[in-house]
C-alpha cells in the first residue's frame, strides 16, 4: 500500500516518547528493587544465623547452670529467653520480608506491564496517523469544513476527509475541440 498522507499529533508523539522513557526507568527500578531486596534478605538471613550461633552458645552455657548460684542461674535463664525471643522475632521478620519483597516486585512488574500497554496503544495510534491506499490512482486534497481544500498544517478532526481518491473507471470529460477534431472523436474513446 502507498502512503498518501501523514497526520501529525505532537501530544501523541510526546506521550509515546515519555512512555518509552518511563518504561526504561521502571525496568531499571525493577533491577534496583531486586538488588535491594536481595541485600535486605541476605542481611536478615545473616542475622538469623548469628542468632542461631548465639542460641547455641547460650545452650552450652545452660549446661553449666547447675553449678551457678540461684541469681546467676536466673540471669542465664533470662538470657536464654532473650535469645529465644530474638530468634522468633527474626524468623517472623524473615517471613514478612519475603512477602514484602514479593509484593514490591509484583507492583513494579505491574507498572512495567501498564507502560508496555501504553506504548503499544500509542504506537498503534501513531501508525494510524499514516493514511495508506491499496489501489493506484490519483489523489486530491479534500474540501475541509471551511469550504477550502485541506492544507498542510490545518487541524483535522475525527471523521474529516483529508484526501479524495476518485474512481477513474468512469469519468466525464469536458473538452474544447474544433469541428474537424469532433468528427474523429467517439463517445467511448
Amino acid at each position: 500500500s502507498d502512503v498518501v498522507c501523514i497526520l501529525d499529533d505532537k501530544d501523541l508523539k510526546r506521550r509515546y516518547t515519555e512512555s518509552l522513557v518511563n518504561l526504561e526507568t521502571a525496568k531499571a527500578e525493577l533491577n534496583k528493587t531486586k538488588a535491594d531486596l536481595d541485600l535486605q534478605y541476605a542481611l536478615m538471613e545473616a542475622q538469623v544465623k548469628n542468632n542461631a550461633a548465639e542460641t547455641d552458645i547460650a545452650n552450652l552455657d545452660s549446661l553449666q547452670m547447675q553449678y551457678l548460684s540461684p541469681t546467676q542461674r536466673k540471669i542465664k535463664e533470662l538470657e536464654l529467653q532473650i535469645v529465644a525471643i530474638e530468634k522468633h522475632k527474626l524468623e517472623k521478620k524473615l517471613k514478612s520480608l519475603a512477602i514484602i519483597n514479593q509484593s514490591e516486585l509484583k507492583r513494579t512488574e505491574f507498572e512495567i506491564q501498564n507502560l508496555t500497554n501504553d506504548i503499544k496503544s500509542s504506537k498503534e495510534q501513531l501508525d494510524g496517523l499514516t493514511v495508506r491506499v491499496n489501489r493506484s490512482g490519483m489523489v486530491s486534497r479534500a474540501i475541509g469544513y471551511r469550504g477550502v481544500k485541506v492544507q498542510v498544517g490545518d487541524n483535522v478532526w475525527n471523521g474529516m476527509a483529508v484526501v479524495n481518491i476518485p474512481d477513474l473507471t468512469k469519468m466525464k470529460v469536458k473538452i474544447t475541440a474544433s469541428e474537424n477534431d469532433c468528427k474523429r472523436i467517439d463517445e467511448n474513446n
